[in-house]
This record gives C-alpha cells, sequence and structure tokens, in this order.
C-alpha cells in the first residue's frame, strides 16, 4: 500500500501520504488456506519503499490479539523503525473491532491537516 508504483517519471510526481495507521497486521498469511489463496503475502516487502510512502506511520498491535498474534507486528515493527514510524504494544488489548481513545488520540494530534 505504501509502495509508489509506476515509472521513475510517475514516482517523482506521486506525493507520500500524511500518515498511516496499522491496526493489528501481518505480514504472512499466518496458515490460513483463504488468506494464502489471495497471494497478497506471495510477494515481497519493500519495507525501505514503504517506510518512504509515508510521513508518519504508527503500528498497534494488542498482545492478547487471538486473530494476529503479536509477533507479527513486532516484525513489522522491526522492518518499519526508524523516525517517521512508531510501534504501539496495548497489554490486555485483543483484535481491535472499535475505535478506542489512543487510536483517536493519534489521529488528532499526528495526522490532523491544518
Amino acid at each position: 500500500l505504501l509502495e509508489k508504483r509506476g515509472s521513475k517519471k510517475e514516482q517523482e510526481k506521486s506525493c507520500s501520504m500524511k500518515g498511516v495507521i496499522l491496526v493489528a497486521a501481518a505480514y504472512t498469511d499466518l496458515g490460513d488456506e483463504g488468506e494464502r489463496r489471495s497471494e497478497y503475502f506471495n510477494r515481497p516487502w519493500h519495507w525501505e519503499a514503504m517506510k518512504k510512502g509515508a510521513e508518519k506511520i504508527v503500528c498497534f498491535h494488542g498482545t492478547d490479539d487471538h486473530l494476529i498474534p503479536v509477533e507479527e507486528a513486532r516484525y513489522i515493527a522491526s522492518k518499519l523503525e526508524g523516525d517517521n514510524f512508531e510501534y504501539r504494544e496495548m497489554d490486555e488489548m485483543s483484535h481491535f473491532f472499535y475505535p478506542w481513545n489512543e487510536l483517536l488520540q493519534v489521529i488528532d494530534s499526528k495526522f490532523s491537516i491544518g
């Protein structure tokens, strides 16, 4: 999603996103046949291109997530680590189905336009 695609000229025209919020992110198909068939996880991850694709990236993951193991997010965090990346591991949080205060605060403080 954050990778720039197209010719070099098209890439120069495109601008990076203001910000990206990753919630319960995964980088593998987790052994799920449906995810495997989607082929989304079959391509290489271009971590450096992703880091350059947004001014700010914030990743949230719950330590008690029953759908996506926290190790997935920790790996992603290790690959996206840098000045524009922030990882927030939330104790006793499961998979996120509804907005929560910390998410809304990040939206307001880091991604507000104006």
